[in-house]
């Protein structure tokens, strides 16, 4: 009896060693196709997030726009112009199938305005000195989907530097962007943007003062982009 009682511990011990022998194997090899599964989607993380454009950059543009709205309670109108001229600096993070930003400051120049129409009637309009000048700030949120290719959309806000133009006067005011932009070579990127820019308007006719709901340039840009660092 005694010799069968030996025989069971020590089968006993033996079972007990195989099964934790086979545990910690299971859990060793789990343990290993979670580490690579982490490293591969480290691997992964990094393709997607390879940064497409990244650093400082001088930017150059040109808006379409050639008319600012103008809407009231009592009358609607436009100036017309012959479009704008913008040139700033850039802070990019723009990165292939990740979200990314980039940032911009510049300065615009709307070199003259030739009109301006209210109900219908137009009026030209030809003193000297008629331009428009603003500093813009534009942050977007970037997102690159292809490894040139990328689009964005954001804010901007516009300060006036000229203070008013053909008598009303303006202040600052929020807008928006959308567009698309392309990388053609580590210097080099163009861009079409969707700009809408808006300015707090007012202007005095006798003792009436009229209040712009409304004063808006929008329309079609091009951007240049050249990377510096």
């Amino acid at each position: 009896m005694r010799s069968i009682n030996i025989v069971t511990v020590l089968v006993s011990i033996f079972a007990s060693f195989i099964s934790l022998n086979a545990f910690a194997l299971q859990s060793e090899n789990k343990m290993s196709v979670v580490k690579v599964a982490k490293e591969a989607g480290q691997i992964e993380k990094n393709e997607r997030s390879f940064a497409m454009i990244s650093g400082q950059s001088l930017i150059g543009s040109y808006s379409a726009a050639n008319t600012i709205k103008l809407e009231s309670n009592d009358e609607n109108g436009q100036l017309n112009s012959k479009g704008a001229y913008s040139f700033g600096l850039r802070s990019n993070k723009v990165y292939y199938k990740d979200f990314g930003f980039n940032w911009s400051i510049t300065g615009e120049v709307n070199p003259s305005f030739q009109s301006r129409s209210f109900n219908d009637v137009r009026e030209k309009y030809t003193p000297s000195g008629q331009h428009l000048a603003l500093i813009i700030a534009d942050p977007s949120i970037t997102y690159g989907f292809h490894r040139n290719g990328y689009v964005f959309g954001g804010i901007n806000y516009a300060y006036p530097m000229t203070s008013s133009i053909m008598n009303i006067k303006l202040k600052s005011d929020w807008g928006y962007q959308i567009g698309t932009g392309y990388k053609i070579n580590n210097k080099w990127a163009f861009e079409g943007v969707f700009r809408s820019v808006r300015l707090r308007a007012t202007e005095e006719v006798g003792a009436t003062v009229i209040d712009y709901k409304n004063f808006q340039m929008a329309g079609i840009m091009a951007r240049a982009i050249y990377h510096l660092f």
